[in-house]
């Protein structure tokens, strides 16, 4: 079984990967409700969600859907780490039972 520390490096591996992708995705796409949004943030948000449900999946747990994803991503704005506090975050959805799915983003509950 992988460890909380393992989870969270994981995890922000796979970010890092993601946002090696960067330069490749600066296209402005147009979002449902009109808004514009880069397309690597999109990609990096999708990169993540599919991670966290690959990794839930493997303890048998269900899908967090997008909006889980969202407000992991957006706590960590701001954070002058935001790429490990966006990890630390979508791994604290990665263990997180169906209840406490429905409490709000904020601070992790994952110990290091």
């Amino acid at each position: 079984m992988t460890t909380c520390r393992e989870l969270v490096f994981l995890l922000k591996d796979i970010l890092v990967a993601a946002q090696a992708e960067r330069a490749q995705r600066q296209d402005l796409v147009r979002l449902e409700d009109g808004m514009p949004e880069l397309g690597w943030v999109l990609y990096e948000r999708q990169v993540m969600h599919d991670a966290v449900n690959a990794l839930r999946a493997e303890r048998g747990l269900g899908p967090v859907d997008a909006k889980a994803i969202l407000g992991a991503e957006n706590s960590a704005c701001g954070h002058a780490d935001y790429t490990l506090q966006y990890a630390l975050r979508c791994a604290d959805l990665v263990v997180a039972s169906r209840e406490s799915l429905d409490e709000p983003a904020g601070r992790h509950t994952l110990k290091l």
